[in-house]
């Protein structure tokens, strides 16, 4: 079974989100039912690989080197601080408050470590 692997953008072309799925159409209305970066999406690419352990390999890659705001596993250190600035320059600090308990797995060569991220009070 083919896996895609998508990448979305806003309205300025700033990568929003890198994500895999075999069932792409599915997987869209699930993001946008609880995902915040839905409402920012404007733009998107598609990448077919002809296996998931291709497209998951792809993904955890490209998640490192292009760093999207809102991908929480994989991030590169400072992840978390890219999104609140974005936000924040966006006069959304009401969404500072839904991302605070996020779990945050950053992985500069492989190995991932866990933080949290904490709203402005």
């Amino acid at each position: 079974m083919t896996t895609v692997l998508y990448r979305r953008f806003d309205g300025g072309e700033r990568l929003l989100y890198i994500g895999i799925s075999d069932w792409l159409y599915d997987r869209a209305v699930m993001h946008g039912a609880k995902s915040l970066w839905t409402e920012f999406a404007a733009t998107g690419t598609n990448t077919w690989y002809p296996s998931r352990a291709e497209a998951k390999q792809a993904e955890e890659a490209a998640i490192r080197e292009e760093r999207p705001l809102f991908n929480r596993y994989h991030s590169a250190l400072g992840a978390k601080e890219r999104l609140v600035d974005y936000l924040t320059a966006l006069g959304r600090a009401d969404l500072l408050e839904a991302i605070s308990s996020w779990k945050w797995s950053y992985s500069e060569t492989g190995r991932c470590r866990s933080a949290s991220i904490e709203a402005p009070r």
